[in-house]
């Protein structure tokens, strides 16, 4: 999932009931752990969208039409 750096952090604001520099500096911490975690397990590299069978701008759907295309795609996915 992907979506905008600002908003991310807005919500990461309102969730935990911080600072906006407090939340950026948390989102920007864990995005690090992601990319680490994932460039030691992956045998891709954090980004390369061809590791990805789907990809989700939350930005643009939100967190309730994310989850539901999230939902749809699990839901399709198993069918196979």
């Amino acid at each position: 999932m992907v979506g905008d750096a600002d908003q991310k952090t807005e919500r990461i604001a309102k969730i935990r009931q911080i600072s906006l520099e407090e939340a950026e500096a948390e989102r920007k911490e864990t995005d690090r752990f992601r990319r680490a975690y994932h460039n030691f397990y992956s045998e891709t590299k954090w980004g390369d969208s061809r590791a990805y069978d789907l990809i989700i701008n939350s930005s643009r759907l939100g967190i309730q039409g994310t989850a539901e295309i999230i939902k749809q795609f699990a839901q399709a996915y198993m069918e196979e």
